[in-house]
């Protein structure tokens, strides 16, 4: 009962302004206390880790799928089998293992990247090699980050998607969608810009990045200036009436 009328009375004076404990003291003695807290608790995490330091690297030294790097989940596998408990008294799990690792400073790779990682590194190999295959996506990634065709192929494709949807001139001619879009869109905003280019003109605005031929350049060409010469089906409806007399 003494308890329970402290409480009371206590959530009263909380509710007519009054400040109890920490609350009486300033932001600065409250930020300053709340920094020592987390680094305290940061050294005794520090310390549990450096206790298991020896058996994380041991796991990661384990091989991984088709030779390359272990994954988090696989290697806390491993340490479960050895049957080592974790700080906790429980079984290891991949993220607690992640975690760990991180806190000793240990470099690991993941075994298994996130779609939206691999999204990102895939559009960062494709804005340095626009006209890169599946193939040349799993080979730039290396065995650091192993990556399978299929699933390249899946994000690459992604990638060239997004940027024929925010092209004027893919949207004009409709070019299919391929290892080549990027050349084709970068073609069509250099005529936009110079339509009295020749192909070596074009070439010689593309670059070195971009190794293309000078008769699928004249193809392309062809093609874009056919399709910016096209009238709009309003256009040709209205062309297509006879004169009134």
């Amino acid at each position: 009962m003494i308890s329970e009328r402290i409480k009371v009375a206590i959530a009263a004076a909380k509710r007519r302004g009054r400040k109890f404990g920490v609350q009486l003291r300033s932001k600065a003695w409250q930020r300053r206390v709340s920094a020592l807290g987390r680094a305290a608790l940061s050294k005794a995490a520090l310390e549990r880790a450096e206790a298991y330091r020896a058996h994380i690297e041991w796991a990661f030294r384990q091989p991984g799928l088709d030779g390359g790097p272990i994954s988090y989940r696989a290697a806390a596998d491993w340490l479960n089998e050895r049957n080592i408990e974790s700080p906790t008294g429980s079984r290891w799990l991949g993220q607690q293992l992640a975690r760990m690792a991180r806190r000793l400073g240990l470099h690991h790779p993941p075994g298994y990247l996130k779609n939206e990682a691999v999204l990102a590194r895939v559009r960062a190999i494709w804005k340095r090699h626009p006209d890169c295959t599946a193939k040349q996506v799993v080979a730039s990634l290396g065995l650091e980050h192993p990556l399978g065709i299929q699933r390249a192929w899946v994000h690459l494709k992604k990638v060239r998607m997004a940027c024929a949807r925010r092209s004027p001139a893919q949207k004009l001619v409709g070019w299919n969608v391929d290892r080549w879009t990027a050349t084709r869109i970068r073609i069509g905003e250099i005529l936009k810009r110079h339509p009295e280019f020749i192909g070596r003109q074009v070439i010689e605005e593309l670059g070195p990045e971009y190794s293309v031929r000078l008769k699928w350049v004249w193809y392309v060409m062809r093609q874009y200036r056919r399709a910016s010469a096209r009238h709009s089906p309003k256009r040709r409806q209205i062309g297509r009436r006879r004169p009134r007399p």
